[in-house]
């Protein structure tokens, strides 16, 4: 009388092994550099935080920093605006992000003309 044992069947293993070996070769992950091969195309690794700003400058040289939502500020007539880093911003011309709007969504500088409308007076960060 044969004792009767819990076999994985060959098919399956053969697909587990496969997997592994194919995720292996594929996914190698330069920590250093911050890039995931995939093939022989690199691609870089998205991190979790994403740390973009808008500056508004006057026509005076002065200027306004922003890097996250401002429902409320000072009326700032703009000449230009500077877009850096990860993320997208919409510009609006009236508090509480009402008004005419214009969505930033290109890294640069952005004109007066580009932009539509020259006072800003909330600015939202939002998806891109």
């Amino acid at each position: 009388h044969r004792e009767k044992r819990n076999k994985i069947p060959n098919r399956l293993k053969m697909k587990t092994h496969l997997l592994l070996l194919f995720s292996a070769m594929i996914l190698p992950l330069n920590s250093e550099h911050g890039i995931s091969m995939i093939g022989e195309t690199p691609t870089p690794v998205m991190d979790t935080v994403c740390e973009g700003s808008v500056t508004l400058y006057d026509s005076y040289g002065s200027h306004t920093v922003v890097t996250q939502d401002v429902n409320e500020m000072s009326a700032v007539v703009i000449e230009r605006a500077l877009m850096e880093g990860c993320g997208c911003f919409t510009l609006h011309s009236m508090t509480n992000f009402r008004g005419r709007n214009c969505f930033l969504r290109t890294i640069g500088e952005h004109s007066r003309v580009e932009i539509g409308f020259g006072r800003v007076r909330s600015v939202s960060r939002v998806d891109c």
